[in-house]
Parts: C-alpha cells; structure tokens; sequence
C-alpha cells in the first residue's frame, strides 16, 4: 500500500521529535516554499518537502523557491519515503553537531 505524502510526513515529524527534541515548523499559505522547517539544535534549519511516493512532481514556483533556498546555502530535500525521511533528519542532526564539535 503507497503511503500519502501526509502520512510520511506526519511519522517524520513524530519520529524527530521522539528521538531528538526537534521542533519543526510547518510552512502554510506560502505557496512554492517547502512543507516543514525542521529547527536543529546548533546547526542550520532544513527544510524538507514531502512528495507522494513515486508520483510527486514539483511546480515551477517549487523549483524556483527550492533553488533559491539551496543557492542561499540552505538543505533543502524532498522525500517521499519515510524510511529515507527519517534518515535525513539524522544526517541534519549528525551536521549540527560536527558544526557544536560535539
């Protein structure tokens, strides 16, 4: 059974804050701007837009946004399984604390 977008995006974020404490905003009435603001402790926020599995595609505002995001220098990733979703988020708090030299 394929997984909505929502449902994958909701376990990440239960997964995130269970695991690490994070907090994570989600981004409303900002069209082309990525679904979640993920806040990590000492580091630098991610962003994260979520995707239905295998079918989900990104309009051009998306791209233009997203592009914008990552030429500013921040992460930006699109995940569309919660299995990688989760692996994400530890990559961006394994980042943060490279960056405290923890």
């Amino acid at each position: 059974m394929r997984r909505l977008e929502s449902s994958i995006e909701q376990a990440n974020m239960e997964w995130a804050h269970k695991e690490f404490g994070l907090v994570n905003t989600k981004v409303y009435n900002n069209p082309g701007f990525p679904d979640r603001i993920l806040w990590v402790p000492g580091g630098r926020p991610t962003m994260l837009e979520y995707k239905r599995p295998g079918s989900g595609r990104f309009s051009p505002l998306q791209i233009r946004m997203l592009t914008q995001l990552t030429n500013l220098g921040y992460t930006v990733e699109a995940i569309d399984d919660a299995e990688y979703g989760r692996h994400i988020i530890q990559l961006a708090v394994d980042r943060a604390k490279k960056l405290e030299g923890l």
